[in-house]
């Protein structure tokens, strides 16, 4: 009882596979700019124009998350531009400073060109 199939990366095209098999509508969420990503290309041993000619067998709605990426994936289907968006209001909380330690959160891959080296030595 699948109404949709939702991948949140070009990294899982599994779910998209398979949805298309099962003639399950499903939508793309692109973030990646494949274009400026040779180490994403690598992974998948493909030119950014071949990951784009697969997705676009795979699904024909496409969210992107910034008009640089909209401009730069080529999809020829339904494509929709929607902002990654916060509540700041949610985000007005007390900012305790001790110090003696600081605490710090990463939810991400943590690969190098995150940036996570620039990180730490901007934090120490």
């Amino acid at each position: 009882n699948i109404d949709l199939v939702h991948s949140n990366t070009v990294t899982l095209q599994s779910p998209l596979i398979a949805a298309k098999e099962l003639d399950i509508p499903s939508v793309l969420h692109c973030r990646e700019i494949l274009i400026t990503d040779p180490d994403l290309c690598l992974k998948f041993n493909l030119t950014p124009e071949q990951i784009e000619k697969q997705i676009n067998k795979e699904t024909k709605y496409c969210i992107t998350n910034s008009e640089f990426t909209d401009r730069t994936f080529n999809f020829e289907g339904q494509r929709f531009c929607i902002h990654n968006e916060i509540d700041s209001k949610a985000l007005n909380i007390p900012n305790i400073v001790d110090d003696s330690k600081i605490y710090v959160g990463l939810i991400s891959s943590n690969i190098p060109k995150k940036g996570i080296e620039d990180f730490v030595k901007l934090a120490t």
